[in-house]
């Protein structure tokens, strides 16, 4: 929607989400991978005590360190803005746009808690569908109201706000009461800082792969240039679908496994899943490769078509 209002709007659009996914990640930690771990493992083990603390103290840490991070891109978005990117317009998408980024962190490690309890159907309902449609149908309006980029900034950060709301209850409702005092916390700090910390690691390298190019698009190039590649790499990234999706199942199924010492069927698990993720993606990756001008015009107009 954003990318038909003008190739330079996208641009800012995808330069702010770039920023924002820096920040999501750094504030993680690695915690939104440790809590699928352990919340599958002490499911396993039944121990409800430490899935308790493993899901507050994953939240307690996540948030503080969104909370600095957001407060301080607020105050320096002028800085960042203009004496980074050399675009005054992009000071105040990223004053509202971070907003969502306690929001985001929130919501994240409870769809780590849904992936854990194996309960993809919340994930689905909250993330894929009741953020989407919030998104999409905010977005629409404001844009009709004349609102255009910032309207579509203003929804994004409603949604994440809807995406948060509608995780907390159906975890707390329909999975796992963390908020009862029935339930007796325990610590679990060292363990689940002892996994999460080395997959910050791998957040880094996941930052590196995922918004290096935009950024330096959008430090030595113009926003145009940022909005024809961002064009280009999410219609790409649909290769994706197919192996996040079975992953979310895959991780904590085979956490469960190994917790009970099933290893005969975690190792059919593990060679069935990785059969279905190539198969689906060999048929893209040919679609893509044979078809991308029609693809590229027909998700986002004629003039995406050189990218």
């Amino acid at each position: 929607i954003v990318a038909r209002i003008g190739v330079d709007q996208y641009g800012l659009l995808s330069l702010a989400l770039a920023i924002l996914g820096i920040l999501v990640t750094i504030s993680m930690m690695g915690f939104n991978q440790g809590i699928v771990r352990y919340i599958a493992y002490y499911k396993g083990k039944e121990d409800y005590s430490k899935i308790k603390g493993t899901i507050v103290f994953a939240l307690k840490i996540t948030l503080s360190i969104s909370l600095v991070l957001g407060i301080l891109v607020f105050l320096f978005s002028e800085d960042i803005a203009i004496k980074i990117f050399q675009n005054s317009n992009l000071a105040q998408i990223l004053k509202i746009i971070i907003f969502a980024l306690p929001l985001t962190v929130l919501s994240t490690i409870l769809i780590g808690v849904i992936e854990g309890f194996q309960k993809v159907k919340y994930e689905v309902l909250s993330k894929n569908v009741g953020e989407n449609i919030v998104k999409i149908s905010l977005t629409l309006i404001l844009i009709f109201l004349g609102y255009n980029l910032l309207g579509a900034v203003i929804a994004y950060v409603i949604a994440s706000l809807v995406t948060l709301i509608l995780t907390l209850y159906f975890v707390q409702k329909k999975i796992f009461p963390f908020l009862s005092k029935k339930i007796i916390a325990l610590d679990v700090k060292k363990e689940l800082i002892k996994y999460s910390w080395p997959l910050t690691l791998t957040g880094v390298i996941m930052l590196v792969i995922a918004w290096t190019d935009t950024i330096m698009l959008g430090l030595f190039k113009s926003s145009y240039d940022v909005g024809i590649y961002n064009a280009s790499l999410p219609t790409a990234q649909i290769l994706y679908i197919v192996p996040y999706a079975l992953s979310i199942l895959f991780l904590p199924v085979l956490t469960e496994l190994f917790a009970k010492k099933e290893m005969s069927t975690f190792r059919s698990t593990y060679k069935t899943t990785t059969k279905w993720i190539f198969m689906t993606n060999i048929i893209l990756l040919a679609l893509f490769v044979m078809f991308p001008d029609k693809i590229l015009s027909l998700l986002f107009g004629s003039n995406y078509i050189e990218g």
